[in-house]
């Protein structure tokens, strides 16, 4: 706020008061004597409690009393002042400027109407050129658009930041130095507006000494406050990547988008960010008096009396001045916008999220695109920089499904395999054959039980039952602990705790791993409760394989990578495939280096079969466009190549024979047949199961039965290659029927 004597706020409530305005156009004093028509009209508003740079306007109407008044882009100070004690005690409103197309003349020539605006105006039509070294601390930063736009900073109100820039803002560099600006402030929680003296101020809302009694205004509305902030969401208008802190959905958050100078760093800086808007609140509210505000400004906080004889503290973002007696203040409602809390920076199920990185250092951009659930995990990166794009493709899929709980668990729609992992251990009480007595012998108490895990089919009613191989005890908060792994095929009891010569359980002073034979438990597809027999207490973890299309070779687990490098004269092609299977592990690795000059081609192959024999094949094939190498290397006659082996044999007439085939790159063949599965140009087929080019098989799952239930309840609609799909008994439509024939298919019933 402008310094002003005591006298002037004194003066300016009074009932009578003598108001006076002078303007001063080009150093050229017009005063209201002479000169000045009316008085002043004056709008300044922001339509957010954070962030902004309001422009503010001036309206009034000079006589002309000789020759002309040059106005057109010419510094214009407007003044309002009171006669106090026989002088004039001058307040400034502001620097401004008008244009051509501002300026009108009255029909008899006698004025002229001038609405003019502060340098907000121009300001938005001012380029910044960076010129920057990083690192650069963002309050030096924002000094310098300022500077280079032709202004100066109001030091006394300016928030200031402690961020250390490592690169410039991302933005588009024909962002206005306005808006810049207005990030700045956005950030620091703050609204950037230009002072009465032309400087610019990054300004918090500020309690000032003023207070309007019940009598000293006409009217007074307002609205439910809102606020204090405790929440802070920073993201992008058309990408779903919120940061949230803290995080969980909150009664007064705060939503900050595009913001370029939190973009790139939104998780690091969430915090000192949001410490700068936490607590704050606005109440709307629209108040109309008759006394003089023309020393008020945007972003004070002043006080008002209530008819009810209670205040109120109201925080100004509007100001409009119609005359020396009507004057209206305010704030407007602040918007809101829906918020997903699932997504990354609070809690999150499943993710997507899109990350572009522009480092104007190192002139390079690195992109992200990420989506993940418990079951699938895909990611794409991009990198560019100058003579080099690198890029990188993978996705892994997980294909068993796990449950935990006490007693007992479920899970659905499992596939015909053995369990991925059990563990099992107990919570209050051991878990053994001899239930506890007082005295283990003789007791009339004391009988067997059985320490047998269950694993019941509940669609097919059949149970499979396995014996724990040793009992699983437990004193105090420790307990020993089972374990049936089949990736490493290992069966095992972490012991932990003894039983003395009394019949009491101990905490043994090491612990150790005893390990058992690998048992054979074959399940079969339908969905399944685990649990011990006489033990509702114990605690289960398991994990068994869900029946889907990537289950039907037993793999529990697929992952599949790709990349691409490119340079100005290198192109640079590699897959990997991981897969873990039901009994063994394939591990495969190919790569191809083309350059100017040399054409490279690698390939590793690692098998690991059960009893951890490992099996590798390794190969190299270089060709250099080089005539004296590639004959070297080569027997090569005219458009004819021959290659002749114990293992592979390559004759004139194109036919392949080979024990054993690695390949790498592109095969195409119109039929043929790979691994039990014919392949031609309808699909695949072994005989049983089909996949046709389109996408559709004869493979049904439990999906397949939520997507006809959904079809008849109408919450889906289908296509007519889907219901061609789903019509089973191909009377040309989906109906109840097809809805039974899948379900006996499924169930093969």
């Amino acid at each position: 706020m402008y310094n002003i004597s005591g006298e002037y706020k004194t003066a300016c409530k009074a009932l009578t008061r003598q108001s006076r305005t002078k303007i001063v156009i080009n150093n050229i004093t017009y005063d209201g004597s002479q000169y000045i028509k009316d008085y002043p009209k004056f709008s300044h508003s922001n339509d957010t409690m954070i962030g902004g740079f309001p422009i503010k306007s001036a309206e009034f109407s000079l006589w002309i009393k000789k020759g002309s008044i040059e106005i057109v882009d010419k510094e214009i100070k407007i003044y309002r002042g009171l006669l106090i004690n026989e002088e004039i005690e001058w307040i400034p409103q502001g620097v401004f400027y008008a244009e051509a197309e501002d300026i009108t003349t009255s029909d008899t020539g006698e004025y002229i109407t001038v609405k003019c605006f502060d340098n907000a105006k121009k300001l938005g039509t001012k380029i910044y050129k960076d010129n920057n070294t990083y690192p650069l601390s963002e309050t030096n930063y924002i000094k310098n658009v300022i500077s280079q736009a032709g202004y100066e900073v109001d030091e006394n109100v300016f928030v200031e930041s402690k961020y250390m820039m490592k690169q410039k803002p991302n933005m588009p560099e024909t962002t206005s130095s306005r808006e810049i600006i207005s990030r700045y402030a956005e950030q620091r929680g703050a609204i950037a507006l230009f002072s009465r003296l032309g400087k610019v101020q990054i300004k918090k809302p500020t309690e000032i000494d003023f207070t309007y009694l019940f009598y000293q205004y006409k009217k007074l509305n307002c609205e439910t406050t809102y606020g204090p902030l405790n929440q802070l969401i920073i993201g992008n208008k058309n990408i779903e990547n919120n940061v949230i802190f803290p995080s969980g959905k909150q009664s007064h958050p705060w939503n900050m988008d595009d913001n370029p100078f939190l973009d790139l760093i939104k998780q690091s800086r969430r915090e000192e960010v949001y410490s700068q808007i936490e607590g704050q609140e606005l109440t709307p509210f629209k108040l109309e008096s008759a006394l003089d505000s023309f020393y008020l400004d945007i972003n004070d906080i002043i006080s008002v009396q209530k008819k009810d004889g209670s205040y109120i503290s109201l925080t100004m973002l509007s100001i409009e001045t119609e005359n020396r007696l009507k004057c209206k203040i305010g704030a407007c409602v602040q918007n809101r916008k829906d918020i997903s809390y699932n997504l990354a920076g609070s809690i999150k199920e499943d993710i997507e999220s899109v990350k572009f990185e522009v480092d104007y250092n190192k002139k390079q951009i690195n992109a992200a695109v990420e989506k993940s659930n418990d079951a699938l995990s895909q990611t794409t990166n991009l990198s560019i920089e100058l003579g080099k794009i690198q890029g990188l493709i993978s996705e892994s899929v997980d294909t068993t499904k796990s449950a935990e709980g006490t007693g007992f668990v479920s899970l659905e729609n499992i596939n015909q395999s053995e369990p991925v992992m059990l563990q099992i251990h107990p919570t209050t009480e051991d878990v053994s054959y001899l239930y506890p007595a007082d005295n283990l012998y003789p007791s009339d108490d004391l009988f067997l039980l059985g320490r047998t895990v269950i694993f019941e089919n509940t669609s097919t009613k059949e149970k499979v039952e396995y014996e724990l191989p040793c009992d699983l005890l437990k004193c105090g908060e420790i307990y020993d602990e089972f374990t049936l792994n089949l990736k490493n095929h290992k069966c095992t009891i972490s012991k932990k705790v003894g039983v003395n010569e009394n019949g009491e359980n101990y905490v043994l002073t090491q612990s150790e791993t005893r390990e058992f034979d690998y048992p054979t438990i074959k399940l079969s597809d339908g969905d399944y409760k685990v649990y011990l027999i006489s033990f509702n207490t114990a605690h289960i973890f398991c994990r068994l394989m869900s029946k889907n299309v990537y289950t039907e070779q037993f793999a529990t687990n697929i992952s599949v990578e790709s990349a691409i490098e490119q340079l100005r004269n290198s192109i640079t092609l590699s897959i990997k495939e991981t897969l873990s299977n039901y009994s063994t592990t394939t591990e495969m690795n190919s790569a191809i280096t083309m350059k100017a000059n040399e054409i490279s081609n690698s390939v590793n192959l690692k098998i690991s079969d059960v009893n951890g024999d490992i099996k590798e094949i390794n190969g190299s094939l270089k060709l250099k466009l080089n005539t004296e190498d590639l004959f070297s290397e080569f027997n090569v006659a005219v458009n004819k190549v021959v290659i002749t082996s114990d293992n592979f044999k390559l004759d004139v007439e194109g036919n392949i024979r080979a024990q054993n085939a690695d390949l790498a790159g592109k095969i195409t063949s119109n039929f043929g047949n790979i691994g039990g599965w014919d392949i031609s140009n309808l699909g695949l087929s072994n005989g049983t199961f089909f996949i046709h080019n389109n996408g559709y098989s004869n493979i049904y799952t439990y999906a397949d039965i939520i997507v006809i239930r959904n079809y008849l309840l109408d919450k889906i609609s289908l296509t007519a290659e889907d219901i061609k799909h789903y019509d089973l008994n191909n009377d040309g439509e989906v109906d109840s029927a097809d809805l039974l024939l899948m379900r006996q298919k499924i169930l093969n019933i």
